[in-house]
């Protein structure tokens, strides 16, 4: 035996205890994680485990309400195509209604009615948004959970269109005005569909900043702190290795006076 002296275990078992946490502290600061090993802040690898599945399926919200937001800025520039060529409808009703022209200024009237009226009409025809027709009822778009629902100008609630005969003659007004109210509603709806989805998204990515700070508190390694535990620790091994060599020298001088 080297030593009888139970005050040498003591300050061993400390010194050691000491070894590992500094041990363990150089092992977070060298890979940045607050844990230093399998088993070690369990609850905490849970919590942060949700909140990383939290922010992919907000991730994969924002995505697609920033498709949902893409499909409506098309949605608004077809609906102002569609009203810029019915105010010029509207100016040539007027055009054409007024007697005092020339029959020179009627047929360049009239031959614009005609281009006005048929790309108005393709309109209604032709202008798509995610293979749906514009003017073809209601649109269900599902973004971030939430259902937005957005009608526009129904063909059924467009057949009152003037005609070009109508506006040659001047008498085409009140249809022209009834489509342009079809149209102001749809423009209505969009920017209110809009604005909630922005809003949504804005709560989203405020939701997603907190997450992330709340990751980076449950497995990101507290640099600051954790320095000072490894000064502490090797401080005290240190001491603890001068107290054991005195402990075992205290050891030694009693074994041999219990043998002299």
């Amino acid at each position: 035996m080297t030593s009888i002296n139970a005050g040498a275990y003591q300050v061993q078992y400390a010194l050691n205890n000491n070894s590992a946490a500094a041990a363990k502290s150089m092992q977070r600061l060298a890979s940045g994680n607050a844990s230093a090993g399998v088993g070690e802040r369990g609850s905490s690898m849970v919590i942060a485990a949700g909140k990383i599945g939290q922010n992919a399926s907000i991730k994969g919200g924002i995505e697609s309400a920033n498709v949902f937001m893409t499909s409506m800025d098309y949605f608004k520039t077809a609906i102002d195509q569609a009203y810029t060529l019915l105010a010029r409808m509207s100016e040539l009703n007027t055009m054409a209604g007024n007697g005092s022209i020339s029959a020179a200024d009627n047929t360049i009237i009239d031959a614009e009615i005609d281009s006005v009226a048929a790309d108005y009409t393709a309109w209604i025809a032709n202008a798509k948004i995610s293979g749906q027709a514009l003017a073809g009822g209601t649109f269900a778009f599902n973004t971030v959970g939430v259902a937005t629902a957005i009608t526009t100008g129904a063909v059924a609630a467009l057949t009152a269109t003037a005609t070009a005969a109508e506006l040659k003659a001047g008498t085409g007004q009140v249809e022209v005005v009834a489509d342009m109210v079809v149209l102001d509603t749809t423009l209505e709806q969009i920017a209110s569909a809009a604005y909630s989805v922005g809003a949504i998204v804005e709560n989203l990515t405020n939701m997603s900043a907190a997450n992330n700070v709340a990751i980076s508190n449950y497995l990101d390694v507290d640099f600051a702190a954790e320095t000072t535990k490894l000064a502490k620790s090797q401080i005290l091994s240190q001491a603890g290795s001068s107290m054991l060599a005195q402990a075992n020298a205290q050891g030694q001088s009693m074994l041999a006076l219990l043998q002299g």
